[in-house]
């Protein structure tokens, strides 16, 4: 479904990233795990085709990223850490919106039930998206992105600032939507969030793939682990 093959990020003779490879089937969620400034942004902004990138390719559905941007972006939804969102509407209106400019009308009944399923409760659905805490926005984000019906979804750290019971419900929420098919790549430093989720682990350091850990295999490395350990140290 989606393929990075070679892609490096050079910016003023920084290397961001370093020759990625890694690919994302239906019913997969590959997680980018790694500290601060390991690539895991940049990467994903470079998947979503709002990066250019130095070199290498980027295959979405079929669809060379570079040359075909306007198909492969039909296949994506990107939901950043800190997505930015209009201040004035309720939820529930710009959920509305949001869906007339993709050119569908939907019921009221449908877009609450999506809301709800991304985790936002119903007491937030008609209050202003200006007076959702920054995690709930990030949950609201999610719903509209998933409304667009990606067939790869692109998240960055959406657990941050989730208390222990909605990390829970979201985890419950993401395997239903792997479960329907769609592929899913987050990048993320919660280690254990990753772990939960994930089908497969591409650890990043300073731009580079250390290792690729397969979670439903029970073979690591001991490079895997001692870098697993650092991140949880």
């Amino acid at each position: 479904m989606l393929r990075a093959e070679n892609l490096t990020l050079v910016v003023q003779s920084r290397v961001i990233l370093d020759r990625l490879d890694f690919a994302v089937a239906p019913r997969e969620i590959v997680a980018l795990v790694g500290p601060a400034a390991a690539g895991k942004t940049a990467a994903l902004d470079c998947l979503a085709g709002l990066r250019p990138f130095t070199s290498g390719r980027v295959e979405v559905a079929g669809c060379d990223l570079t040359r075909d941007p306007l198909s492969a972006a039909a296949h994506l939804a990107l939901v950043p850490a800190d997505p930015v969102l209009p201040s004035s509407p309720t939820g529930i209106a710009h959920t509305r919106d949001h869906c007339a400019r993709l050119g569908r009308r939907i019921p009221d009944s449908f877009l609450r039930s999506a809301l709800a399923e991304a985790g936002l409760a119903p007491s937030y659905h008609d209050c202003p998206v200006a007076d959702y805490p920054p995690p709930l926005r990030r949950l609201f984000a999610h719903a509209l992105a998933l409304l667009r019906r990606p067939s790869v979804l692109l998240l960055d750290e959406p657990a941050a600032g989730l208390d222990p019971t909605a990390t829970t419900a979201l985890i419950a929420s993401f395997r239903r939507l792997r479960r329907g098919g769609l592929a899913m790549v987050i990048a993320t430093r919660d280690l254990a969030f990753a772990q939960r989720l994930a089908t497969r682990l591409v650890l990043l350091e300073a731009g580079s793939v250390i290792e690729t850990v397969e979670l439903q295999s029970s073979r690591q490395t001991h490079a895997a682990d001692s870098y697993l350990g650092t991140l949880v140290g």
